[in-house]
């Protein structure tokens, strides 16, 4: 089991918190990472070129006529080339080991690069154990939220599933007052009870979405995401979810009001309608366990 802690952050407003799905990251499947892999390039090292050039007869003869009178040597242009050359393939065999040398080390240094960036590559298409404990972390902890909250994480690999536990806080910190627009202006007024009923529920479901949705963003591997809220300081379930990537993805524009994408999903929630809001209550244990058998939760 992993286990992730959510930092409050000194986010306001009521949208914010009955949207929370808005801020569910990417979600790429499997052709989205071959297609990385097909960019990625294996560099080549390039040997250079001997920086100094093989002596010309030419070069010799003009070296020679430059001289003038002041040129003692007995030798011929012809023979000065030919000991100048036999330096020259000299220095050119040395030049040429020590780029091969480098060529096959650079090229040794690119390869396994090139090698462990394709293999990072399919250790997240394959969902690896470390690679999805890791960027579960930093997923799950860039959510942002006004309250503290401890997110337990439970991912089999074989399966292709995670599951979700959390224990929900006493308050999510909702404002209780809107401004509303009359003839005089802009007021502060006092939100009605069941105006924060049906808030509290939004914020509730969309945060079993962003869950789900920032679990679906670590990889492709991860098909189904099953997340379990309990109520504060209790083990009464207060919501059980059960996401397939799939429904999920063809879902994500409904999720703009949870309460209403809720209904795309399996799902065990006690809900009730007062004054017209959504209220969640507990899950009657007989309810969860049949949802829990219905979607192979049980442990």
């Amino acid at each position: 089991m992993t286990t992730i802690k959510i930092q409050p952050n000194n986010m306001s407003g009521t949208h914010s918190l009955t949207h929370l799905p808005e801020q569910i990251g990417e979600m790429h499947g499997v052709a989205y990472y071959e297609g990385l892999k097909k960019k990625e390039k294996l560099e080549k090292y390039i040997p250079k070129s001997m920086p100094v050039a093989k002596p010309t007869i030419t070069e010799i003869e003009a070296e020679i006529r430059e001289l003038g009178d002041q040129y003692d040597n007995t030798q011929t242009a012809s023979q000065i080339l030919a000991e100048r050359n036999l330096i020259w393939q000299e220095l050119y065999a040395f030049f040429s080991r020590v780029e091969a040398e480098k060529e096959a080390s650079e090229n040794r240094k690119f390869k396994e690069k090139y090698d462990a960036t394709i293999a990072d590559i399919n250790d997240v298409v394959n969902g690896e154990n470390s690679v999805v404990d890791t960027s579960l972390q930093a997923a799950i902890q860039q959510i942002r939220l006004p309250f503290e909250l401890t997110v337990n994480v439970d991912y089999d690999k074989s399966k292709g599933r995670a599951s979700i536990s959390c224990m929900m806080p006493l308050s999510y910190c909702i404002p209780t007052t809107k401004t509303v627009y009359h003839s005089r202006g802009w007021t502060e007024k006092n939100k009605l009870q069941r105006e924060l009923q049906q808030e509290e529920s939004e914020c509730i479901i969309g945060l079993a979405m962003l869950l789900a949705g920032q679990t679906f963003t670590v990889s492709p591997n991860i098909k189904i995401v099953d997340v379990m809220f309990y109520k504060h300081r209790s083990k009464d379930a207060l919501l059980a979810m059960h996401f397939d990537r799939a429904v999920f993805t063809a879902n994500r524009s409904k999720m703009d009001t949870p309460s209403v994408a809720l209904y795309e999903f399996p799902y065990a929630a006690n809900i009730r309608t007062v004054r017209e809001a959504m209220v969640l209550g507990v899950v009657p244990e007989k309810e969860l366990q049949a949802f829990l058998v219905t979607t192979n939760q049980l442990s």
